[in-house]
């Protein structure tokens, strides 16, 4: 991966601006879809241009124009480039005794759009990796895609899937945040090549105390002042108290 320009916009103008200057060579991804045409007071938009390699990324399909599609790391650096959280006490794990191999997972991750609204969204994902060696006929859709996958590399494809069932948790919970990235960001299953080398545009907004209002501007200075101190005074006790005495 290859980190480009990054710059805080702090007017309209300079969104618009920049906004027709980079949809023309890369690809743009907004929280919640678009600009909303003006900028909250106190806050400004920032942008990074991320440029993945060929190793962010991993075939899929086939064709004329066969698609590459992100690699969960890949994804993952995008998500918190965008702000991406993760809210842990809403996400779910499900599973059957009776079906060892089989789990679904819940996730759900948060994120501010242009207006300082949150974009909350749900997503789902299910692993399926059941099946007995040598018995084809047991043996689930993903199951099947992995040994499939194997033998045409030349590999043991059961060892794969044992892997992936010592594992399954850690997949399972993975692929299900890679669907919440996709869909706060609205990033594509697959891109070409090409696509891919023409780099993302991650947009987000950020609070920074930027006003014309010089009221709020003093408010502002203040309020940051105070809470600079609190923190001080917390990481640092024997020097707040030495400040106080002299």
């Amino acid at each position: 991966m290859k980190i480009g320009p990054s710059r805080i916009l702090n007017s309209v103008s300079e969104i618009r601006s920049a906004i027709r200057a980079l949809q023309k060579r890369h690809i743009s991804l907004w929280p919640g879809g678009s600009f909303p045409g003006r900028l909250p007071e106190l806050h400004s938009l920032s942008y990074s241009v991320i440029y993945p390699s060929d190793d962010d990324s991993y075939a899929v399909g086939g064709g004329r124009w066969p698609k590459r599609s992100l690699h969960a790391a890949m994804l993952h650096k995008l998500a918190a480039v965008a702000g991406i959280q993760w809210l842990p006490d809403q996400s779910i794990r499900s599973f059957r005794a009776d079906m060892p191999y089989v789990r679904s997972y819940e996730q759900v991750g948060r994120v501010r759009t242009p207006d300082l609204s949150w974009l909350v969204v749900t997503q789902t994902r299910t692993i399926d990796l059941s099946g007995d060696r040598g018995d084809p006929a047991t043996w689930s859709e993903c199951t099947r895609d992995i040994m499939r996958t194997a033998a045409r590399k030349g590999r043991d494809g059961w060892h794969q899937v044992e892997r992936q069932r010592a594992f399954i948790d850690e997949h399972g919970e993975t692929r299900a945040k890679a669907r919440v990235i996709r869909a706060a960001l609205g990033l594509k299953q697959g891109y070409t090549r090409a696509e891919i080398k023409r780099g993302f545009v991650v947009w987000r907004i950020q609070f920074t105390g930027r006003t014309d209002d010089r009221e709020m501007a003093r408010q502002v200075r203040e309020r940051t002042l105070e809470t600079a101190m609190a923190a001080r005074d917390f990481l640092y006790p024997s020097a707040a108290r030495a400040g106080r005495d002299s």
